[in-house]
């Protein structure tokens, strides 16, 4: 029977304080979209559908954000 081992937590790696501030600056930024939904249809109109890329790659960049603050936490 094998056994599996899970890995020894770091405590020593220096990114572990930024596992909180970076999951709260992740939900502010998921938060912000919610906020100004009511201009995107008028950024829509002056910049087409540029706009909805960049709100892509932002979505993106918050979410992996979250995702990397909550792994830097579990360790």
């Amino acid at each position: 029977m094998t056994q599996t081992t899970r890995p020894v937590p770091q405590a020593d790696d220096p990114a572990a304080p930024l596992g909180v501030p970076a999951i709260l600056l992740a939900l502010t930024m998921l938060f912000i979209p919610l906020v100004i939904s009511s201009r995107i249809s008028g950024w829509s109109a002056d910049y087409g559908p540029l706009l909805y890329v960049v709100l892509i790659l932002y979505l993106a960049a918050a979410l992996r954000l979250l995702c990397w603050g909550v792994a830097v936490r579990k360790r």
